[in-house]
């Protein structure tokens, strides 16, 4: 009860007499003000203390949100395994990589995620790797769905440790475009190597025919210039013979 700005606990008991009817009261008076006091402002404390809680959960919870926006916004795939090879943190194009689990791949492992069982085991053998010696590994992998779909991945995976916890950060990016490029250009490579060969068997050919061309020209300027001083030589012949035989007779 309240008395003024003082606060007391009145305590009641009954007495009995000797045939157990009531016959009267004892009464004690006990002053809490001070617990009183104490008891509200525990209660105040206790009041903002939850509030800064809720406060503090909100923000994470806000950040926590935000840092998923962002990774969910990259379109590589990124990953977090635990030191029991279970994923703790997927985004959003590494959760789209599995559509055979719509429920989602948190808290599960490699073996339950791959069909491939030997590679799965490979990975799980890795992760050990980068956990104990905090070596990076970089590497290129193939990802068979279980409709037999095949992507390539380049895969970058590193250390993380945080609250004094190790864990595996896995960086992904999907390549099965820039091989399929890659094999068209290599496709066109070959090609033009070929074509490239043709051409210089073309070439050499067209050397050799301008070669002989010019060779026949030479050949054919060389026995023009013969012939015409043979020609007049054999027409000089005839007269001198015909001289020849006039004087003769002379003689």
């Amino acid at each position: 009860r309240k008395f003024g700005k003082n606060y007391f606990e009145l305590i009641l008991n009954p007495m009995y007499n000797s045939d157990s009817n009531v016959s009267g009261l004892t009464c004690h008076f006990e002053a809490i003000t001070e617990k009183i006091e104490v008891e509200k402002q525990l209660e105040a404390y206790h009041e903002n203390l939850e509030k800064a809680i809720d406060d503090r959960t909100q923000a994470l919870r806000e950040q926590s949100d935000f840092f998923q926006q962002v990774i969910d916004a990259i379109t590589n795939l990124i990953f977090v395994r635990d030191d029991e090879g279970k994923y703790v943190l997927v985004n959003r194009s590494a959760a789209d990589s599995f559509p055979d689990h719509p429920d989602g791949v948190i808290g599960k492992t490699a073996l339950d995620t791959h069909h491939s069982q030997q590679q799965a085991k490979q990975f799980m053998l890795e992760d050990k790797e980068i956990l104990r010696t905090g070596e990076q590994i970089v590497s290129e992998s193939i990802y068979r769905s279980k409709d037999g779909a095949e992507k390539y991945l380049y895969l970058t995976k590193s250390l993380l440790t945080a609250k004094g916890k190790r864990f595996e950060l896995g960086v992904h990016t999907d390549i099965t475009e820039l091989k399929s490029q890659e094999g068209a250009l290599k496709q066109s490579n070959q090609e033009l190597k070929s074509a490239v060969k043709k051409l210089q068997k073309a070439q050499n050919s067209l050397i050799e025919s301008e070669k002989l061309a010019s060779l026949g020209n030479l050949v054919a300027g060389v026995a023009h210039e013969i012939n015409t001083p043979l020609g007049a030589i054999k027409s000089n012949v005839d007269v001198a013979g015909r001289s020849i035989e006039k004087i003769n007779q002379m003689l």
